[in-house]
């Protein structure tokens, strides 16, 4: 009778602790959900030097650069990617959508006053406007004190630009010198860290923002997994020789 006493217990610990596992895990998912949608709909700062806006979410198909301090807007979370719009409904420039590294983002909470560059080029030089990086499709002409809107630049040296209703790729040689300021958002950031509100945000969180969960969640997540399996198999395992429980009495 103690036998089976002591068996029932222990299957009753057993499944108290494959309970403890999966709610452990399911609080874990959950918490990992809610914070990827938080990143959702929302502005997001580029940090670094600038960040590549890719044509894939794979990383294979680099478009431009944008600038440091500068915003997209994000609207979905892919892997390690977020899908962003750029110069969105901006000064009557087409939207750019794209991909960009989380890795490169702070997402930001709050309004925004101008998310993206305003800055008009003058060209000091004609010049092609391709629409692909290779300069093999050519679009338009932008010739000597002709005006184009800067979207970014890519490590060729090319311009990302806006030019009488199309986009593309523009040699930097055939504008002039300019500088790209910082957003107000960023000034603001940076001499107000002292602050409570930014006093939390170092150098070294905003490069390492990310869309995947913490490493310790992954790895609760997987413990409480294994445990589970653990668990369920000394639970419905047979007895290795007759294959039924082995139950103790009281007379043995």
């Amino acid at each position: 009778m103690l036998g089976i006493m002591d068996f029932t217990m222990k299957r009753s610990i057993l499944l108290a602790a494959l309970v403890f596992a999966f709610l452990t895990a399911f609080s874990s998912g959950v918490n990992c959900f809610a914070e990827e949608k938080n990143k959702i709909n929302r502005y997001a700062m580029i940090v670094g030097d600038g960040a590549y806006l890719y044509s894939d979410a794979s990383g294979r198909y680099p478009r431009f650069i944008v600038d440091k301090s500068y915003f997209v807007f994000v609207t979905d979370i892919v892997g390690d990617y977020a899908r962003v719009k750029y110069m969105d409904g901006f000064s009557d420039c087409p939207n750019i959508e794209g991909y960009v590294k989380t890795v490169d983002l702070l997402f930001y909470d709050g309004n925004v006053s101008s998310p993206f560059p305003d800055v008009t080029l003058t060209a000091i030089s004609d010049a092609v406007l391709f629409s692909d990086a290779e300069g093999t499709r050519p679009k338009s002409v932008v010739e000597v004190g002709g005006n184009a809107r800067y979207y970014g630049a890519t490590s060729d040296g090319l311009y990302f630009v806006y030019l009488r209703g199309n986009v593309g790729y523009v040699t930097g040689a055939a504008f002039e010198s300019f500088t790209i300021p910082y957003t107000y958002e960023y000034i603001e950031m940076i001499t107000e860290s002292s602050s409570p509100e930014v006093s939390a945000i170092s150098d070294s969180s905003l490069s390492k923002e990310s869309s995947s969960p913490p490493i310790s969640e992954v790895i609760l997540i997987t413990l409480a997994i294994v445990a589970g399996l653990v668990v369920l198999y000394f639970i419905i395992r047979p007895d290795k020789l007759g294959g039924k429980r082995t139950v103790f009495t009281d007379d043995e």
